[in-house]
C-alpha cells in the first residue's frame, strides 16, 4: 500500500502542476502523503483511508481559508492607486489642451480639474482617472512622492 499511496501523492502534485493556481489537488497531495506515511507506519487499510480522508478534508479548509484571506485585501490597482498622489507637470496642461505628468517615475497624459493652466515643473495632485488620462489640480504644498 505504501507504493499506492505513492503514487497517488507524486500523481497529484503532478496534476497540481498541470492546474496551477486551483490548488485543489494539492490537498489531495497532502492526504495521500499522509496515508502513504500511515501505511509506512503498518496502520490498516481503513486507518489508511480515514487518515487520506481527513487530512484531504483540513488541506482543503485551511487552504480554502488562506486563499479567502489574500483574496479580501483592498490594495489599489490602475487609476485606483493614482488618486491622491502627486505629480511633476513635464508638458504645458491647458483647459482643452491635454499635457503630460510625472507620477512615481512615469509619465502621464493628463488634463485639468478646472480651467486653471499648468506649467512645466508645476506640482499637481491626481483627482482621479479618466481612460488613458489623469485628471490633475493644483497642489498647495509640493510632497517628494514624484
Amino acid at each position: 500500500m505504501i507504493y499506492l499511496w505513492l503514487a497517488i501523492t507524486i500523481g497529484t502534485l503532478l496534476l497540481e502542476l498541470g492546474h496551477p493556481g486551483l490548488f485543489l489537488f494539492l490537498s489531495f497531495a497532502c492526504g495521500a502523503g499522509m496515508a502513504c506515511f500511515a501505511a509506512f507506519c503498518q496502520v490498516s487499510v481503513a486507518g489508511q483511508i480515514a487518515v487520506f480522508i481527513s487530512v484531504t478534508g483540513i488541506s482543503l479548509f485551511l487552504l480554502r481559508q488562506w486563499i479567502h484571506s489574500l483574496h479580501h485585501k483592498e490594495v489599489p490597482f490602475n487609476g485606483a492607486a493614482l488618486q491622491g498622489k502627486s505629480g511633476l507637470v513635464i508638458k504645458h496642461i491647458a483647459p482643452y489642451v491635454p499635457g503630460q505628468v510625472k507620477i512615481n517615475g512615469e509619465i502621464w497624459a493628463a488634463r485639468t480639474h478646472d480651467t486653471c493652466s499648468f506649467e512645466p515643473n508645476t506640482h499637481v495632485m491626481v483627482v482621479r482617472v479618466s481612460g488613458s488620462h489623469v485628471i490633475v489640480t493644483a497642489l498647495q504644498t509640493p510632497r517628494k512622492d514624484v
